[in-house]
């Protein structure tokens, strides 16, 4: 199955009813094998998602299997790779197959004709926007790498010469059509720069990260990443809750191996548990035996998402392979890592310093929104960054704004925002911002030092 389209997935039923096994993407698993409750979920008054879901079938499905993205089953003699093919739905996936030394691609409405695409309306996903165009474009350049010799629309007639010039003709069209939207021209631009950022000789980031992903370079020849989440080039990904709506996709990889020659990342250090951060590292697991090391402050909520309800906690569950001690160094290949408690954006993260290349490191997660002009840093952010139902600590800030003071980095690494190479006015602005965030909640609460209270998020406990 290639899309929870009605046209397209309807007939399934009678299908598997007549004995046939159906597999089915990992992400289209619950509209297709429990439409009811998809359709209970669904709000129809004041409609602001325009996601086409309930274009879906309406009878439960009875599945053979689930087909994991990048992920390759046996049916019939022929090995059959599933290829994301973001578009017309999210969660569009396309199957490969070689034979005769030539590849094949099913690839759903990723492409009709060449230059065209069936239909465009439901490219709209939210309210006036239009991010399935850039998912398109995504999806095209997916397709390109791949150099099949042919392309099987599920709407459209057979590609079987010109596959390249077709898609390079729907990409396009799918420029023009993107011109006057700077968000989905800057994400059609991603989409051809995967390539790492240089930090130092061996500490570099994926230009793709919605949330960013560090790679360590070892001298050996492996790579460590701190956090591995979405890719940014499909950002509407994280616009939807629901997890199904939310897919990790691989960033980072090929300019890894261009430049270092490593195909695979050894170790991914997290520094929080936030989807963002994490959503990508279920697929490096199954892919390439990837270990999870994270803090044993909130280990938990990565291994049993089932049993928490935290904001953006990710609903797949994570192996963890080391819960790290907060009081004790941790070595990876010829590095050592210092990890510290952090509480603030929210209580469960965990401060990670290293040193490379004579360079010492801090990365802050998402504590942070460093606001830097030409005369130097702010005394705080432009805005908070905060979230009382992640938890927040009345001294969250002092306790990573001390640990920050104690270590002295002389390069940050941050969630989200610009890479910093701290001086004296950065110590001063963690130092002001630190008093400032007590202060103001101390003026505005009952937080005496001696009385009884729930601390600013106002957790008595939980369940």
């Amino acid at each position: 199955m290639r899309s929870c389209y009605r046209d397209h997935a309807a007939g399934a039923v009678r299908a598997a009813r007549s004995g046939l096994a159906v597999y089915v993407s990992e992400y289209e698993r619950d509209i297709l094998t429990d439409p009811q409750q998809h359709f209970r979920e669904r709000e129809t008054y004041v409609i602001y998602d325009n996601l086409w879901d309930l274009f879906a079938p309406i009878e439960p499905l009875e599945i053979a299997g689930v087909v994991p993205d990048y992920g390759t089953i046996s049916i019939g003699g022929l090995d059959v790779e599933a290829i994301p093919l973001p578009g017309v739905t999210l969660s569009q996936t396309g199957y490969g197959i070689t034979t005769h030394g030539e590849q094949v691609v099913f690839c759903g409405e990723a492409i009709h004709s060449p230059g065209k695409l069936p239909r465009i309306a439901p490219l709209q996903y939210n309210y006036n926007d239009l991010p399935g165009a850039t998912n398109c474009y995504y999806s095209a350049q997916v397709l390109r790498n791949r150099k099949p010799a042919a392309l099987l629309p599920s709407l459209g007639e057979p590609i079987l010469d010109g596959v390249d010039q077709a898609l390079v003709a729907l990409q396009d069209n799918l420029r023009h059509m993107t011109e006057w939207r700077p968000e989905a021209s800057q994400q059609i631009e991603a989409v051809h720069n995967d390539t790492l950022v240089r930090i130092t000789d061996h500490v570099w980031r994926s230009a793709n990260g919605n949330a960013h992903a560090h790679f360590l370079i070892s001298e050996s020849g492996k790579a460590l990443a701190i956090d591995y989440g979405y890719c940014w080039a499909s950002n509407a990904f994280q616009a939807y809750s629901k997890p199904a709506r939310r897919r990790a996709l691989l960033h980072g990889l090929e300019d890894l191996k261009r430049r270092f020659d490593i195909d695979q990342i050894d170790v991914v250090l997290v520094s929080h548990f936030h989807d963002d951060h994490v959503a990508g590292i279920p697929v490096l697991q199954r892919l390439f035996g990837t270990e999870c090391w994270a803090g044993e402050n909130f280990a938990d909520l990565l291994a049993h998402p089932e049993a928490h309800c935290f904001p953006c906690n990710w609903p797949k569950s994570i192996r963890v392979d080391r819960r790290l001690p907060l009081d004790q160094v941790v070595h990876w290949e010829e590095y050592t890592f210092e990890l510290a408690p952090m509480s603030g954006h929210t209580r469960f993260a965990n401060l990670i310093g290293f040193e490379a290349d004579g360079k010492r490191f801090a990365h802050t997660g998402d504590q942070y929104m460093y606001l830097v002009d030409e005369n130097g840093f702010y005394d705080r952010p432009d805005r908070h960054n905060y979230v009382f139902r992640n938890g927040s600590l009345l001294d969250g800030y002092q306790q990573s704004g001390n640990w920050l003071l104690k270590w002295r980095p002389d390069i940050v690494l941050s969630g989200h925002w610009a890479t910093t190479h701290t001086n004296e006015k950065f110590f001063q602005y963690i130092e002001n911002y630190t008093n400032y965030y007590r202060q103001m909640h101390e003026r505005a609460m009952p937080l005496g030092v001696d009385e009884p209270h729930f601390n600013i998020d106002s957790w008595g406990g939980w369940i």
